[in-house]
């Protein structure tokens, strides 16, 4: 994740030349994909698991608490300044970005969709 985090900065970074705002704009990327992640794989394995209790976070009191704590959560696991200019000083590789995102992508339309395809 940190890797992942340390990309989206510095794609970021090179879009907007801010720092606080890369970072700030990394997190919160990061963040809003982890949660399709979580969101979409407690739809899918809904039938397999007892996943109904990651499912009931979403829902409308509970998400005001999800939000800030998957933001918590992702500064804590935020790389360092001195791991993020190792990472801007390799050769820019933004693949896992948009897997990510793409898998992301996927979870959304079909946690959306899923009545109007099957």
């Amino acid at each position: 994740m940190k890797r992942l985090i340390a990309r989206a900065y510095s794609a970021a970074y090179q879009a907007t030349g801010s720092k606080t705002l890369s970072f700030a704009v990394a997190l919160c990327y990061v963040s809003a994909l982890n949660l399709v992640i979580i969101y979409g794989s407690g739809i899918l394995l809904q039938g397999l698991l007892p996943i109904s209790f990651v499912l009931q976070l979403f829902t409308f009191p509970y998400i005001f608490a999800v939000i800030p704590a998957m933001l918590l959560l992702n500064y804590i696991i935020a790389p360092s300044d001195g791991f993020i200019a190792q990472e801007k000083k390799k050769r820019m590789d933004n693949s896992p970005i948009i897997l990510y995102t793409a898998i992301s992508a996927v979870l959304l339309t079909y946690t959306l969709c899923c009545d109007k395809l099957f």
